[in-house]
């Protein structure tokens, strides 16, 4: 398995790959001394966790989105009912200055 990546990074660095995605020696001697220096379930349990991590992330995500989506729909009820009081309002007080009542 070693070898495998050992092969693959190197013909990733011939290549000319560059930037923040290409391997670098510390790298890999860092990835070779994980794997073969942790027991094997510990690597799997650390990945069963960061899956479970990442699925609990993307759903506090989504309910975030419709917890500020039924806040807005709040908010903007509220300012179309204000701006509708206004605008009667309005209405009706241009409608009684133009009233003269006779005495």
């Amino acid at each position: 398995m070693l070898t495998t990546m050992d092969s693959q990074w190197s013909n990733q660095q011939k290549s000319g790959a560059s930037g923040e995605f290409a391997f670098t020696e510390s790298m890999t001697d860092m990835l070779r001394d994980a794997l073969m220096n942790n027991s094997p379930y510990i690597l799997a349990l650390t990945f069963i966790v960061s899956c479970l991590h990442s699925i609990f992330d993307m759903l506090a995500f989504k309910n975030d989105i419709q917890v500020r989506s039924l806040i807005l729909c709040a908010i903007f009820s509220s300012t179309k009912l204000i701006y509708n009081l206004l605008f009667v309002f309005l209405i009706s007080s241009i409608g009684e200055t133009k009233v003269h009542y006779r005495e």
